[in-house]
């Protein structure tokens, strides 16, 4: 009778915050998996962005710098009154970063310091690492010498 076929094991192991991590990563797996891969997750753009100026200690110290902001040029401005961002000072809403970052170059050049706010689900990419396991090797293993905090079972035909 023959042995059994040895069935190999093929993980997704993360994920990490950059590709710089994900390759350090990957170089800690080398004998303990065969044909490792990076992956990309790309992340989620927010829904839109705000500038803001951050909140003024009272009202009257946010007044005066809008009486600064007028004097600048710029004519688009909300006191904010109530909540988190009582006294802040938006300058903008915008639907796209590059809109909302031209914005805040303008105010940071007439010497304002403004902030980008995202609105919405904001995600950033992710890296993780597809391998399969050397013979031996188990997937607890493979996921500690990989620094992972996540694995996931794959098809070891997506490797080929």
């Amino acid at each position: 009778m023959p042995p059994p076929a040895v069935v190999q094991e093929c993980l997704r192991l993360g994920p990490f915050a950059a590709e710089a991590e994900a390759k350090a990563a990957l170089a800690r797996l080398a004998g303990m998996a065969e044909q490792p891969r990076l992956h990309e997750v790309p992340g989620k753009a927010a829904s839109g962005y705000r500038v803001l100026i951050p909140a003024a200690a009272s009202r009257e110290d946010a007044q005066a710098t809008v009486k600064r902001i007028v004097d600048a040029g710029f004519s688009d401005y909300f006191i904010i009154a109530q909540g988190d961002d009582a006294n802040a000072i938006a300058l903008g809403q915008y639907r796209n970063r590059e809109g909302a970052e031209r914005r805040l170059a303008s105010l940071a050049a007439a010497g304002f310091a403004a902030t980008l706010v995202p609105s919405g689900n904001e995600t950033p990419a992710r890296w993780w690492i597809d391998a399969a396991l050397a013979a031996g090797t188990g997937a607890a293993a493979a996921m500690r010498q990989a620094g992972a905090t996540q694995q996931q079972s794959l098809d070891c035909a997506r490797l080929r």
